[in-house]
Formats: C-alpha cells, sequence, structure tokens
C-alpha cells in the first residue's frame, strides 16, 4: 500500500558532464525571465517494468552524458544586481542534483490511488537539494527510485525560468537515448535565446479594458479529478465531421467540454463574460523569425484566448464551441509574430480573475514517448499540477495510467461550493 511504503533515500549528489564544457554566462530571454514562470515544477514518469541493468546506475551515466549537450542545465541562475536573470556557468558547483533511492511498496495501480494519496506519496519521489542550496537557482534535478515489484519511477523537477514543458522533456528525452546508447541525442539543442528581443511594454489602451473584478480566494479552490473516455471524446469529433465537413483534435473536444462545464457550474450573470485560455507552443514561429535552428528548449509558448458572455459559452452546441476553439488556435503563429515584433496590441486582455480557464495540455510535451531502455511510462504524472497555476483557475489534461485509454482531468478551477454543480455537468458528457 502507498499510505505504508517507505522511501529510502541516499543523499544527494552532483552528476557533472562527463566530458569538459565551456564556462561563462548565458543570457535567458524576456519569456524565461518573466517574474511569474520564477518557479520549479516537479514531474513523476511511472515504468512499472525494470529489471536488467541497474536504472539509477544507468540513467545517472545518461544524465552525465546529456550534460555535455546541455551543458547550461549544469549551471546556476544568477541575478546580479541591477541586472536580468542569467545562467552562470562556473564549472565550481555545476552539475545537476541527482538522488537514488529505493521503495519498499509496489508501483501497481498507482494512478488509480486516491488523488490526496498519489500527491502525498509522489512528494517522496522527487528530489531536493541539501539544504544549504537555494532551490530557487537550481535548474535541474531528478530521482530515480526502484521498488520491489521491479518497477521504477524517475521524478524531475525542472526550473520554468530555463524550461518550459517541451523544453524539460526534449532535454529528458536526450538522457533517455543517451541512457539506452545512442552517440547523441537526436534533437541538437540550441540556447540562441539572446537572438529574442524583448518587445516595448503594451499601453493600458492596448490591453483593452479589464472589466470589474469578481472576488474569489484561491485557496479555496477544490482540487479534483475527472476521467473522459475516447469514446465520448469520438462522438462529439463525429458530430463536428457531420454537421461541418471537418475533423477536431481531442484536445478541442475536451477543452470544449471543460470550459462550458465550468461556465453552467459557477453559474455567473448570463452577460458576465468568461474567458478561456490556453498555452501553445510558438516554436515553428520563432524558427521561422529568427532562423533558429535545431532543439529549442527554452520557453516559447504563446497564449491564446477566447472571451464570450457566459449564456453564450453554457447554452452553444459543442460543435460551435470546438469551432471557436480552434479558430483561437489558428490566430497563435500571427499573434506571436506580432508580438516578437513589437506589436504590444495582444492577447494580454484576458479576464484575470474566476471568470478565467486556464486549460493546459501535458500529453503533447513529450513526456510520454521517453523511453530509458525499459519501455515508455506507464503513467506520466506532473506532480505539482495542482499549484503550477497558483494565481488561475487551471485544468490539466492527462493520459489515463496503461493500459487504460482517454484522458485524465486534474482541476483545480472551482471553489468548493461550486464543485458537486461541475461533477455533475461533466458526467453528462461522460
Amino acid at each position: 500500500m502507498a499510505n505504508s511504503c517507505t522511501i529510502t533515500k541516499k543523499p544527494p549528489i552532483l552528476v557533472r558532464a562527463c566530458e569538459a564544457t565551456p564556462r561563462g554566462s548565458h543570457r535567458l530571454s524576456f519569456l524565461d525571465r518573466r517574474p511569474e514562470i520564477r518557479l520549479s515544477l516537479d514531474v513523476l514518469l511511472v515504468f512499472r517494468r525494470g529489471g536488467g541493468e541497474d536504472p539509477a546506475k544507468t540513467i545517472r551515466e545518461g544524465l552525465s552524458r546529456a550534460l555535455v549537450h546541455y551543458y547550461p542545465v549544469a549551471g546556476r541562475i544568477a541575478e546580479p544586481a541591477g541586472g536580468e536573470l542569467a545562467i552562470e556557468c562556473s564549472g565550481d558547483g555545476d552539475g545537476v542534483w541527482f538522488v537514488e533511492a529505493s521503495a519498499e511498496g509496489r508501483l501497481d495501480g498507482f494512478g488509480d490511488w486516491d488523488l490526496i494519496l498519489r500527491l502525498i506519496f509522489a512528494a517522496g519521489l522527487v528530489a531536493r537539494p541539501p539544504p544549504e542550496v537555494n532551490m530557487e537557482n537550481v535548474i535541474f534535478m531528478m530521482q530515480v527510485t526502484e521498488f520491489k515489484c521491479g518497477g521504477f519511477t524517475v521524478g524531475i523537477t525542472y526550473n520554468h525560468t530555463v524550461f518550459d514543458g517541451a523544453g524539460s522533456a526534449q532535454f529528458l528525452n536526450a538522457v533517455a537515448e543517451l541512457t539506452r546508447g545512442l552517440a547523441e541525442p537526436t534533437v541538437s539543442p540550441t540556447w540562441c535565446r539572446e537572438l529574442i528581443p524583448s518587445p516595448p511594454r503594451p499601453t493600458t489602451s492596448a490591453q483593452g479594458p479589464e472589466g470589474p473584478k469578481i472576488q474569489f480566494t484561491f485557496d479555496s479552490f477544490k482540487l479534483a479529478e475527472f476521467d473522459i473516455s475516447l469514446q465520448s471524446v469520438k462522438q462529439v469529433k463525429d458530430r463536428v465531421t457531420a454537421e461541418t465537413g471537418q475533423s477536431c483534435s481531442t484536445f478541442d473536444v475536451v477543452t470544449a467540454v471543460v470550459w462550458q462545464s465550468r461556465t453552467r457550474a459557477i453559474n455567473l450573470d448570463p452577460d458576465a463574460d468568461v474567458g478561456l485560455s490556453f498555452m501553445a507552443n510558438a516554436r515553428h514561429v520563432l524558427h521561422e523569425l529568427l532562423s533558429i535552428e535545431g532543439g529549442y528548449y527554452g520557453n516559447c509558448v504563446y497564449t491564446a484566448g477566447i472571451t464570450l458572455p457566459s449564456k453564450q459559452v453554457a447554452n452553444a452546441s459543442l460543435v460551435v464551441l470546438v469551432g471557436l476553439i480552434r479558430e483561437a488556435k489558428r490566430t497563435v503563429s500571427d499573434g506571436f509574430s506580432r508580438w516578437m515584433n513589437g506589436d504590444g496590441a495582444t492577447n494580454l486582455h484576458a479576464l484575470q480573475d474566476y471568470r478565467m480557464l486556464t486549460v493546459t495540455d501535458w500529453n503533447r510535451l513529450g513526456y510520454c514517448e521517453i523511453d530509458f531502455g525499459w519501455g515508455e511510462p506507464s503513467f506520466v504524472y506532473p506532480c505539482g499540477c495542482s499549484s503550477e497555476f497558483n494565481v488561475v483557475c487551471s485544468c490539466a489534461f492527462l493520459k489515463l495510467p496503461m493500459p487504460k485509454q482517454g484522458i485524465r482531468l486534474v482541476m483545480h478551477c472551482v471553489e468548493e461550493q461550486h464543485s458537486a454543480a461541475l461533477h455533475d455537468e461533466l458526467m453528462k458528457f461522460a
């Protein structure tokens, strides 16, 4: 049982690059330096099948090899007096904190455990540096925990100042490839953050009117999960095709369902605006604008969004909402390009209160395909997903634990008084 499982950790060690790497300072882009992402996030990958070579030893060796290619990851975040955040690679103390651990329990059913129990248990499966180290300046940490059942977990902690989700998955995939014995990563990393210009601050008029604020307290949000079957998603996809002649993605359908269900559950005034926002990977635009080649692993996302009256979202068909979401996705390239070129009139008008829902799709970041030599993970769990957006109403999309098929919603988006209503609305779809 998870709640009686003892996890024994060895002291953290610094894993250094296995070859000499350059020293010096590396500039961060304005996308990296935003204060709201100066935080660390935990992600847990569960591998139910082990065996053969010692996972901790072989992964540690793969990490050391990967740091030759991704040597800035072994540095530290520095904040010069009066200057901007940067990465310092001094050679002295550079490295990634690595923890080897063992656990007495079994991993069977990890993804199906009670949410709170899983959060508590997962906290012991991620690394932390020695107490004298300032974690705010640490870029990446890793812990490999082996279980008596033969499975193991890989827990990572990455600093959002240096990576976005896709960037951290790219680095971890490089570690996995080199662990498997590849001579070099299939995606060559590139830094190039000094090439990204800092756009001028948008004017107040460019942001648009903020509108009245709806007061609420973030710590009253109810943490909950809900599973959606692929069959339910397919039914909506078929309706979209039948009514519009076009196809849509699973993300489009699930986003439409969650937005409408939440809008109905919080039951605002029918004429009050409600908003939807989601982060879109904008690397393809960055490559086109700046001719950046290779695997850029810094922050490179653009926030797309929709704002509509509550009654319109609550009463619309899912087909209509899917169409609006697809249209918002099509604005990403143009919006990001204008933003990079200094046009402040972007999507900064988003409602920043209880009216706004932010969704994040963890299934397309690259974690689910990572293979250290024992196959792909049976479950990927962002341990910090409930607190990743601690100042917005958030919902994360995950894959169900293998061999199940479907989408798991991890929601931190309504107050206690609206939680039952949200569940009832989602049940109509399930």
